[in-house]
């Protein structure tokens, strides 16, 4: 299929749910698994990433742009901004995809939290400096911070030792 053919039938896929056997950005699906409502994880031997459906892309913040247009969004990292916009994962997973975005897609991460309480990269860049000055064993919980609505600091444990606000940009304050 050439590549002006395959863009035309993954156009024509991405305005319905993807079933088994239709064209992605990856190759052709060979698994699905409906996550939530117009948002459907899609699989192929080599790859995978999320399908959003026109309403579920409604959904995205304007400023996030993946790179398969707006109804493909990768499984590596732009599918975890799929996850925060729609909840879908523990706090674990939810941890996770901000230490994700913060690294390989900040403007991303910045993109999202105001509106889906979650750290900015700055702040995570911060939290991580914290958490190494303060000697706190494995990795820092991001969903331990709350930011606040109106500041946009977020507040939060930096293990048992200190309790933190830190600022949209950085600055902590103990």
């Amino acid at each position: 299929m050439s590549t002006a053919s395959t863009a035309a039938a993954i156009s024509t896929a991405a305005a319905r749910p993807p079933i088994v056997g239709d064209p992605s950005p990856w190759g052709v699906i060979d698994g699905v698994e409906p996550l939530a409502d117009g948002v459907v994880f899609v699989c192929t031997p080599s790859h995978g990433g999320a399908w959003l459906s026109p309403a579920a892309q409604a959904r995205m913040p304007a400023a996030l742009q993946p790179m398969h247009g707006r109804a493909f969004w990768e499984e590596d990292c732009e599918i975890c901004a799929v996850l925060i916009v729609f909840a879908l994962h523990d706090s674990l997973d939810r941890s996770r995809a901000i230490a994700i975005l913060a690294r390989w897609k900040p403007l991303w991460l910045d993109a999202l939290a105001a509106d889906h309480d979650v750290p900015t990269a700055a702040q995570v860049a911060r939290i991580r400096r914290l958490w190494a000055d303060f000697s706190v064993l494995g990795e820092p919980d991001f969903t331990a911070f709350s930011r606040e609505a109106d500041t946009g600091m977020a507040h939060g444990w930096i293990g048992t030792r200190i309790f933190v606000g830190i600022e949209p940009d950085g600055r902590a304050h103990s």
